[in-house]
């Protein structure tokens, strides 16, 4: 199972085709915000757009069971899926951001607080952010999975994603999938820190394959959890 999700970029030409796009999408959108400049940065959400409808595919689709990567006939379904995963990125986001943004300058005023108090609030404080961050991120790719399946935000924000997040199936998936991009997160750090212009490239390249492998394996555990949960 392990070593079909590692393959699953590779497994076939569509695969190839869709890491190719995500490939595409990670260095343009990277490439924009490296610049610096302010007024480009709307130029950025573009291929990130891309980049997102080519992840909403692949959990729609291995969450209906595609063992395989899905082929890209039309450009437009590409983009509509880009479009309403943007969306739902953007709406899970909200709520993460407002808090990491509060958090900071709460943490900013206990910086300057002494004694045991001031260090109590602060490591409260600490795990209240990672915790709300940690559960829209838990919440994030269900949500995006349904995008493929539903045709309004109500179908995609309903209660099924509650049931979801609750299997053991979808919990153990979501976790070990995201401990090992955390470290390749890590491996990419040591590169762009060491290897100059080529450990970005090659960074940027591996984040891209790990993507399409860890969006795989996450959208096959919601699939299990959905038919677990209906029979």
């Amino acid at each position: 199972m392990v070593e079909r999700y590692a393959k699953y970029p590779i497994s076939d030409t569509a695969g190839t085709q869709l890491l190719a796009l995500v490939l595409a999408s990670l260095f343009a959108t990277m490439g924009v915000l490296q610049l610096g400049i302010a007024v480009l940065f709307p130029v950025a959400i573009i291929p990130a757009m891309v980049g997102i409808g080519v992840i909403a595919r692949v959990l729609t689709e291995s969450a209906v069971g595609e063992k395989t990567p899905p082929a890209i006939e039309q450009a437009s379904t590409l983009v509509g899926a880009g479009l309403r995963g943007t969306t739902v990125v953007a709406a899970s986001a909200i709520i993460p951001v407002l808090t990491l943004l509060g958090g900071q300058r709460v943490l900013l005023a206990l910086g300057t607080t002494g004694g045991s108090d001031g260090g109590i609030l602060l490591f409260v404080v600490s795990v209240t952010i990672l915790s709300v961050v940690a559960f829209f991120a838990y919440l994030a790719p269900i949500a995006i999975a349904h995008v493929g399946e539903s045709t309004s935000a109500r179908q995609t924000f309903d209660s099924r994603i509650s049931t979801i997040a609750s299997r053991t199936e979808y919990l153990v998936a979501w976790g070990s999938s995201g401990i090992a991009l955390l470290g390749v997160g890590g491996l990419i750090a040591l590169m762009r820190a060491n290897g100059g212009p080529i450990g970005d490239l090659l960074g940027i390249a591996i984040l891209g394959y790990a993507i399409l492998a860890w969006a795989h394996a996450v959208g096959w555990a919601i699939g299990i959890a959905k038919r677990r949960s209906n029979s």
